[in-house]
């Protein structure tokens, strides 16, 4: 019985020392410091026809990208250019001398002409690279990219004439973002003109941008809202024209002919169960434009009925006022804008 004892525990010793080696960690073996290459520490100086840039990243395409961006970003691309509106072509006259400030931010602007020079990896998921870019080459692209975008723009701004206020500024609004992106590859454009072997003119670009600019400005605030509700629903007429005017449109507390109408109603359904009662409140909203309905929306609040359908109404109310401001205008009313 006893050696048996005295099998058991040798065992149980031999166990304990086999995991205690098993769990031991050996020491980290100091690895030397990855020096960074000389290329990528001074990298060539950007003149004459070729930029260059240096960068690193996490894998080939990410390094790549970053010294893309790096030749992007270093660009001065800021222009400020004088635009008299006094021009036969724009159908209207004034002695107003428009100064434009356009500025263009580091974007998403693609380069495909990239020379790939340089690549070494120096570490398990780190790359350096470097890339260069022909000046030629890149603003040429550009400026074809350039007419691009004008022509897009130009044939939406020529559908204006046709479409209804809402309407209008819906496709102002989209025009904004267009003219917004040209803005930037102009810029760049802008800074590398001399190096262009295409035709390229700075005012015709400026034009469409600073034409859509003063539409967009025009149409906003000609846009006039009128809004009408019954006595009851007299709290909810007031935070919506609130709204539509924290929005930055105009409100008015008459119709016009040209008004963006909005007509709201409520109603309150009571339903009673063994816990509570509840209120369940709609609140209809119509949008009309010269007698056509262009939009509108329904919004239901449920809320606790203490035999008041006033309180109810005016626990709805702040309900509806929270729920607003959550929303964009096109949102709120449902309407193309």
């Amino acid at each position: 019985m006893n050696s048996k004892i005295s099998i058991f525990i040798s065992v149980l010793l031999s166990l304990t020392v086999l995991l205690t080696g098993c769990s031991h960690k050996p020491k980290p073996i100091n690895q030397k410091p990855v020096s960074l290459p000389s290329w990528f520490l001074d990298p060539p100086l950007s003149s004459g026809r070729y930029m260059y840039a240096a960068a690193i990243g996490e894998d080939k395409k990410d390094a790549i990208n970053n010294a893309l961006s790096s030749i992007i970003s270093t660009l001065s691309i800021k222009i400020k250019s004088s635009y008299s509106s006094k021009i036969k072509e724009h159908n209207y006259y004034t002695d107003t001398k428009i100064i434009n400030s356009v500025e263009a931010k580091t974007s998403p602007v693609n380069i495909n002409n990239y020379i790939l020079l340089k690549a070494v990896q120096i570490g398990y998921e780190r790359i350096v690279v470097l890339v260069s870019v022909d000046k030629t080459k890149f603003v040429n692209g550009l400026i074809s990219h350039l007419n691009y975008q004008k022509k897009n723009v130009d044939m939406r701004y020529d559908t204006l004439s046709k479409e209804g206020a809402l309407k209008r500024y819906d496709t102002l609004a989209g025009l904004m973002k267009s003219v917004k992106q040209m803005q930037r590859t102009l810029g760049i454009v802008n800074e590398l003109s001399r190096y262009a072997t295409v035709k390229f003119d700075r005012l015709l670009y400026l034009t469409d941008i600073i034409r859509v600019k003063q539409r967009y400005i025009s149409q906003k605030s000609s846009l006039n809202f009128f809004v009408t509700a019954g006595k009851k629903a007299y709290g909810y007429k007031e935070v919506l024209k609130n709204y539509i005017s924290q929005k930055g449109f105009n409100v008015l507390d008459f119709k016009t002919n040209n008004s963006i109408s909005i007509k709201i109603s409520l109603s309150c359904t009571l339903y009673n169960n063994a816990y509570m009662d509840i209120a369940v409140v709609r609140v209809l909203i119509k949008v009309y434009e010269n007698s056509l309905h262009v939009g509108g929306r329904n919004y239901t609040f449920k809320e606790r009925y203490f035999g008041s359908t006033t309180k109810a109404y005016q626990a709805a109310l702040q309900d509806f006022t929270k729920t607003l401001q959550t929303k964009t205008i096109s949102k709120a009313l449902d309407i193309a804008i």
